[in-house]
């Protein structure tokens, strides 16, 4: 089972302001289409908490945001990796009717700067501070930069599925069994300016399944649903967030979407990790 990391803090503390009148809003950040199931299932838990309210949800209109062309060759891509790889069950996008039933939808004026970073438009960041919002649950997958990360009170909350120290960017749990890692994490962090180097709020890790891609993402989607509901709980009753470092800024390289050589790689290691397994097993 994921062990959750609940070390006291070693190096100098920094503790957040105090929560006005015991009670927490919370807004949603999320895509216009919904959010996934293990978003969800946390947003729920999260609101099933004595005085915290998720009060507004929030999706970003971008600008300057371009998308490569959907050649044939990349269409084919895309449907040869769905097929391989289809989504697990918490994975799957729930509606936001669904999942945000009766919270106001607010769009955010954004713009892309560089090749990943997002920051809010000044019009847009004005509206949000005004809002005097505790905390920020990211369920979008923007790189978020600017003067919103201190917006609400408590911060923006995000999952991060993989352990900071080692591997930054996507696809989750990819790169793990691709280079035989032995544990593969999870974080629920503070966002701060550097890519996946916030202040870990909670964390996990477990031993990586090199078997089998899907078990392994089932895994860690599952690990950190509790999280924003635990922090929420112990940020009532303390009064304050602590966002004291337990690690060094990480200089882990930053992953994204593997090439076609690396997806064909990552195939034979999964394909002879499936056939060691079999033949271990064969054997007890």
């Amino acid at each position: 089972m994921p062990k959750t990391s609940t070390e006291k803090p070693t190096t100098q503390a920094r503790a957040s302001p105090k929560p006005s009148n015991k009670q927490l809003n919370v807004g949603v950040l999320c895509r216009a289409d919904g959010v996934a199931k293990y978003q969800s299932l946390a947003l729920r838990e999260l609101s099933g908490v004595p005085n915290v309210r998720l009060s507004f949800c929030f999706h970003l209109a971008v600008r300057g945001l371009s998308r490569e062309p959907l050649t044939p060759a990349r269409s084919l891509r895309r449907r040869f990796v769905r097929f391989l790889f289809p989504k697990t069950e918490l994975e799957r996008r729930v509606p936001l009717e669904e999942s945000l039933h009766g919270l106001p939808r607010i769009p955010l004026a954004a713009r892309r700067e560089g090749a990943y970073s997002t920051y809010l438009e000044d019009q847009s960041l004005g509206l949000l501070k005004s809002l005097q919002l505790d905390i920020i649950v990211n369920c979008n997958t923007h790189i978020l930069r600017g003067p919103m990360l201190t917006a609400p009170r408590f911060g923006i909350w995000s999952y991060h599925h993989g352990e900071p120290q080692e591997y930054r960017g996507y696809p989750p749990g990819f790169w793990e069994i691709y280079h035989g890692a032995p544990q593969t994490g999870a974080v629920l962090q503070k966002l701060e300016e550097a890519l996946d180097d916030g202040v870990i709020l909670r964390k996990t890790s477990f031993p990586t399944i090199h078997h089998s891609y899907w078990k392994q993402r089932e895994r860690l989607f599952a690990a950190g649903v509790s999280w924003p509901a635990d922090v929420a709980k112990q940020l009532l009753k303390d009064g304050e967030l602590n966002l004291t470092r337990t690690t060094p800024p990480t200089q882990a390289p930053i992953y994204t979407r593997p090439n076609n050589r690396q997806l064909l790689k990552f195939c034979f290691v999964l394909l002879k990790n499936k056939l060691r397994r079999a033949v271990c097993r064969r054997h007890l």
